[in-house]
């Protein structure tokens, strides 16, 4: 990549919140708004935010080294995923953009933004392309932090500092949250791999919660756990399945007349998604993940209910 195109990247990441400022203030075009009026538990923006987001870290071609111009620590990443709910008639786009810099082979460092657009819905009227800033993070990833001698396990390590690029987040007083992912992988062939992650994270909001325009009170969440299990299978050149099973546990602060205060909310997900990566600059693929497939108590399955409100994406990822 050119230093005029990545900096093209960076003027591009740094214009989405801004973009997405211009668009209309109402709170009905955000799909985790629009989904908390309906109660459900866990959503694309859940998803972000609580950084179950692991494609283009695990399975999509990563940030690629830029060739050789003086920049060749730094690193792009964009990624689209046109996504559709069919029980809502929605269709709508879960987006990515990264820009970064390689300390070296194993370590990086970066910002990453996920956006949204509203393209349509049956729920809600919208108009153009509903652009909205969901969370947005610095972070520092360092690959192989332990090997075994036989190279079959090894573990990794991440920091995620997030920023309030949420609009519906900064009402209710988020001003950052930190994440520290420790990551163990075991490889059994060029074929087969897994890994099971530990992510504990503290959130930092400005109050306890708030009440919204119909005088519902939720309350902010406080600590969370995430624990993820991801296979990657690799059943022909250039193809990946993946299969992450998400599990979180989040404890909510105290604020009266709420539903939620001072309670454990449990939540349990799939994203199955199969890539093909064409070179190393593009990869595309197709995607699925649920709703929460248990009761927000943890005391019993609802898979029906996760499965009915899942989304469907298509998958292209750029190196830029």
């Amino acid at each position: 990549m050119t230093k005029q195109s990545f900096l093209a990247a960076v003027v591009i990441l740094a214009t989405v919140p801004i973009l997405a400022m211009a668009e209309s203030k109402s709170a009905s075009t955000s799909i985790g708004q629009k989904v908390a009026t309906k109660g459900k538990t866990v959503a694309a923006s859940t998803l972000r935010t609580n950084a179950v987001k692991l494609k283009t870290s695990t399975n999509l071609a990563s940030a690629a080294s830029i060739s050789p111009s003086g920049l060749e620590s730094l690193y792009g990443y964009l990624e689209f995923r046109p996504s559709y709910i069919s029980n809502q008639g929605e269709f709508h786009a879960e987006n990515t953009a990264e820009v970064g810099y390689k300390l070296n082979p194993t370590m990086k460092m970066g910002y990453v933004q996920w956006y949204s657009n509203n393209l349509k819905s049956n729920l809600v009227s919208t108009s153009g392309v509903g652009l909205i800033p969901n969370d947005g993070f610095f972070h520092f990833k360092a690959s192989n932090i332990w090997q075994s001698e036989d190279k079959h396990w090894s573990a990794a390590y991440q920091l995620r500092v997030f920023t309030p690029t949420t609009s519906s987040k900064y009402k209710a007083g988020h001003y950052t949250s930190f994440l520290n992912r420790l990551n163990i992988a075991f490889k059994l062939n060029d074929y087969f791999k897994t890994d099971l992650s530990y992510a504990p994270i503290l959130h930092g909001y400005s109050k306890a919660g708030m009440i919204n325009s119909t005088g519902v009170g939720t309350a902010n969440p406080a600590f969370e756990q995430q624990f993820i299990l991801n296979n990657e299978f690799h059943p022909a050149a250039n193809f990946t399945f993946s299969l992450p099973i998400v599990y979180q546990v989040t404890n909510n602060r105290q604020f009266a007349g709420a539903a939620n205060s001072n309670k454990w909310k449990k939540s349990l997900s799939f994203w199955p998604e199969l890539d093909y990566d064409i070179n190393p600059v593009h990869t595309v693929g197709i995607s699925y993940y649920t709703d929460n497939c248990i009761s927000a108590l943890g005391n019993g399955f609802d898979l029906s209910n996760g499965i009915r409100q899942g989304v469907v994406q298509l998958v292209w990822g750029i190196n830029l």
